[in-house]
């Protein structure tokens, strides 16, 4: 008796095999995309498996250490980029071959990682506090005290930077630390404003990019005597700044935007996601990162400019990711995939970038050795 009444109720728990095949319930994606030729083109993965996918990134990004949580507080994944425009400024440099100081770009690397991470430890710790006003959150936060003794400490790296660059750099410099001082009251202030955004993509990419070039062109005392160069030269090298500049703008912007799909909502204030809503930030997102890869080819195919830019484009493979989901997110949780493959595009982009400056200029040198040579 027993065994017939555990038999039925196994019955009526077991699965229905016409339901299971029915193709209202599951139905046939393949038979539609054979058919339907603008359906190869639809996402099929569904939003439980991305919002799977969101979860186990967040379960493996879990910091198993106090110096882990320490590095994802100053965000020193993000704070790395600031070496893009400024390796890219010195790669520029030599590409017109004109001398390039390591010890200045050293500098200024230390410099502008400090400023960044003690930004990124303020504003995080304005956060996760609930003080008013951003004396409080430093009083109360030892994130926010780190944070502040960091600033100070790259204010101290601006001193030996204002020395090498000149009336134009100090202006730049000073402008950079009220940009970088400016965003990191926002969020104990107002908490998000719309578009502030720019804020750090202006300070990491036109600002830290021209700044490191007038560190270099000054002469070795310091006293901002410039290198001279012929007309073109220097008209070409004035194009090929701009169009860089504004290049590393676009993509740290996209960086910028991609990392604030992920985050959570402040309690006061407005973001710009809430202004522009989903649409609108993905295709900011593709605007800028496109706009990017335009202006970095664009800034080698000039008459005279450094025409191994172009090689920017082979980091596009890394691109194909992020800029796919954003054509075809349409849930917060399928918005994940950007915010996780933007950083590493925007590291292929600067290292591709860099890496072409590099060997343009390596294989420009072996040409002037080979025809030396062949003089002789």
């Amino acid at each position: 008796m027993e065994q017939e009444q555990l038999g039925m109720a196994k019955r009526e728990h077991a699965p229905d095999v016409d339901a299971l095949t029915d193709e209202a319930t599951f139905p046939n994606h393949d038979a539609e995309r054979a058919t339907d030729p603008i359906a190869f083109f639809r996402p099929t993965v569904t939003a439980a498996e991305t919002a799977a996918y969101a979860k186990t990134r967040a379960i493996q990004g879990e910091p198993r250490s106090i110096l882990v949580a320490w590095a994802r507080t100053a965000r020193l994944d993000l704070a790395v980029l600031a070496l893009i425009p400024i390796t890219v400024a010195g790669a520029l440099f030599a590409a017109f071959r004109l001398p390039v100081h390591v010890d200045r770009l050293i500098v200024l690397a230390v410099g502008a990682l400090g400023l960044i991470s003690a930004v990124n430890l303020l504003r995080n710790a304005a956060a996760a506090s609930e003080r008013a006003t951003p004396l409080e959150v430093v009083r109360t936060s030892l994130a926010a005290q780190v944070g502040v003794a960091i600033f100070v400490l790259s204010l101290v790296c601006g001193i030996f930077i204002a020395r090498w660059a000149g009336g134009t750099g100090i202006t730049l410099g000073v402008f950079g630390v009220l940009l970088a001082a400016g965003y990191a009251a926002i969020a104990p202030t107002l908490g998000a404003v719309p578009g502030e955004e720019v804020i750090p993509a202006l300070a990491l990419g036109p600002v830290l990019f021209v700044l490191t070039l007038a560190t270099q062109a000054s002469g070795k005392s310091g006293s901002g005597t410039t290198v001279p160069l012929a007309p073109a030269t220097a008209h070409a090298l004035w194009q090929s700044e701009v169009l860089l500049a504004l290049a590393l703008g676009c993509l740290m912007l996209a960086v910028v935007v991609a990392r604030r799909l992920g985050e959570p909502t402040p309690a006061k204030g407005q973001t710009t996601r809430a202004v522009l809503h989903r649409r609108g930030i993905r295709l900011l997102f593709i605007g800028t990162l496109v706009a990017a890869y335009v202006l970095a080819v664009a800034a080698g195919l000039g008459r005279g400019m450094p025409h191994a830019t172009v090689a920017v484009l082979l980091s596009l493979p890394v691109a194909i990711v992020p800029l796919s989901g954003a054509v075809l997110a349409r849930t917060d949780e399928a918005l994940a995939v950007i915010r996780f493959g933007a950083r590493r595009v925007a590291l292929a982009f600067g290292g591709w970038l860099l890496g072409g400056l590099i060997i343009g200029t390596a294989y420009l040198r072996l040409l002037d050795v080979l025809h030396s040579l062949i003089k002789k």
